[in-house]
Parts: C-alpha cells; sequence; structure tokens
C-alpha cells in the first residue's frame, strides 16, 4: 500500500543509488509537525525483522528508522561525513538492536541504514522512515520540531525482511 505522510512533500522520481531515478525527496514543511512517512506492515511478528532504506542528505542530515504501529521504537542515523549511528531507542514489546550504516560504493552521499526489531511479545509492527529533531540525543525519534520548509532527505528501497541480518534489496516492482 501506499506510505501515509501528514504532513511533509514527497517527490518521486529522483535519482537513486543504483542510477535510476526510484528514489523519492522528502522536503520538510514549515511548522511544528512530525517529519515522516510509514507504512502498516500488516503482520503480526514474534520474531526479529530488519528494516532498511537507502538515504541521502538534502539539507537535514539526521534520518531515523521507527517501528510506527506500537511502540515508536527506532533507531537514528546521521548521513554527514561517513556515517554514523547516533542512538537507538527501544519501547514497550520492541527492542532495536544492530543499527547499522553503510556507504553505497560509487554513489557519494548515499548509505543504507539498518536496524533489527525483536519483540518479546506478539506485535503489529509499522515501518516508519523520518527525519527527527536535528539535534536528536535520546528517547522517541519521532516528536514535532520547526523545519526550514526546504531542507530534507533522499530516501529509496524500504525493505523490511525476516531476521537479523540485513538482506540484499529485491524490487517488488
Amino acid at each position: 500500500g501506499p506510505w501515509a505522510n501528514a504532513s511533509d512533500t514527497v517527490t518521486r522520481g529522483q535519482a537513486d543509488p543504483f542510477g535510476s531515478t526510484k528514489a523519492s525527496r522528502i522536503t520538510t514543511n514549515v511548522g511544528s509537525v512530525l517529519h515522516r512517512i510509514y507504512q502498516v506492515v500488516y503482520a503480526t511478528i514474534t520474531t526479529p525483522v530488519t528494516c532498511s532504506y537507502y538515504a541521502k542528505a538534502n539539507g537535514y542530515n539526521y534520518v531515523y528508522i521507527r517501528e510506527e504501529s506500537s511502540t515508536g521504537a527506532g533507531a537514528v542515523f546521521d548521513l554527514s561525513g561517513s556515517g554514523s549511528v547516533v542512538g537507538t531507542y527501544s519501547a514497550g514489546a520492541v527492542t532495536i538492536s544492530g543499527a547499522t550504516i553503510e556507504a553505497v560504493s560509487g554513489y557519494a552521499g548515499w548509505f543504507r541504514v539498518s536496524c533489527v526489531m525483536s519483540v518479546s511479545s506478539s506485535t503489529t509492527m509499522g515501518f516508519g522512515i523520518g527525519l527527527p529533531n536535528q539535534s536528536w540525543t535520546s528517547g522517541d525519534p519521532a516528536t514535532s520540531w520547526s523545519a526550514d520548509g526546504i531542507s530534507g532527505v533522499y530516501v529509496a528501497f524500504p525493505q523490511v525482511n525476516a531476521g537479523s541480518q540485513v538482506l540484499d534489496y529485491v524490487s517488488s516492482e
């Protein structure tokens, strides 16, 4: 299904990290709002899943992966320089581990970000991509903050796979 987006502008058909035009540009709107896109993964899980996507800074450097249906657990990444994991946030039945950021060889500025979501009890999952407050240090990364209305990030190829390893991207097209 489509990704929900309540507050920002998403422009498809942007250059992606594999030389095609399948990325989307998320441009933040002005105002103190949540800056994200998300999709409920209509599955109730009892075993770990790995969530990942490709990202490139476009004025803002911090991005996150977040569980959007039940707990808000997530991981925050910095897309500047050689990239880094800023931190993780576990909540409720969802524990975040194995957060990674890896530069995409040959495509300057593109990274693949990922984390493992493990559950302590049966949980309905959602997958969120967003921009936390750019001074985020801890806690739930999806909080309202005032953006500039111009900056954002490029994102491409979101994927959720079973298990605790990042798998090669598999197109659903």
